[in-house]
């Protein structure tokens, strides 16, 4: 793995985001890595290339972010470390891996069960929840949960065999 130059830009505001990606890329032969978003209305900007490239393009994404006023901060690292780089690279191959969760099989009564709970107002739902002991649901919970909410616990409940 070749040691390649890292840059970073934190921004408020996606406007911010968008226009000093852009500004960025167009600026040098650098490849965006990730648009981060963090809490706040901040994203960081990464891009990778050689040093001078990333250095041209992290100034010329800092102008830009600077006039629209939402620029926090930017960074260069040069020649990043191996095992920095397998880190963004690890991370970014975790994000784009999609989980896939093996769906329950649906039985013609778990169908009938689901259109039955799904008929029945949340004050109902929340009686029968409380009657049948749905451990899913804390007991003092149960009177803010919503229909979906307590349809599923009911469901997972009588699945379980207990207290039917």
């Amino acid at each position: 793995m070749e040691n390649r130059a890292l840059g970073l830009i934190e921004v408020y505001g996606y406007l911010g985001a968008i226009a000093t990606a852009d500004a960025t890329l167009k600026a040098a032969d650098v490849e965006l890595v990730n648009a981060e978003k963090i809490s706040g209305g901040l994203t960081t900007i990464q891009v990778m290339g050689d040093v001078g490239a990333v250095t041209a393009g992290v100034e010329s994404g800092r102008v830009v972010a600077e006039s629209l006023g939402c620029l926090l901060s930017s960074h260069v690292i040069a020649r990043m470390d191996a095992d920095t780089q397998a880190l963004l690279i690890e991370k970014k191959q975790v994000k784009q891996t999609v989980e896939t969760v093996p769906e329950k099989k649906t039985t013609a009564s778990s169908m009938t069960k689901l259109q039955q709970l799904e008929k029945m107002k949340v004050d109902q739902l929340r009686k029968l929840a409380l009657e049948k002991q749905v451990k899913a649901i804390k007991k003092g919970d149960i009177k803010f949960a919503n229909k979906a909410k307590l349809v599923k616990a009911l469901l997972d409940h009588s699945e379980s065999g207990v207290n039917e």
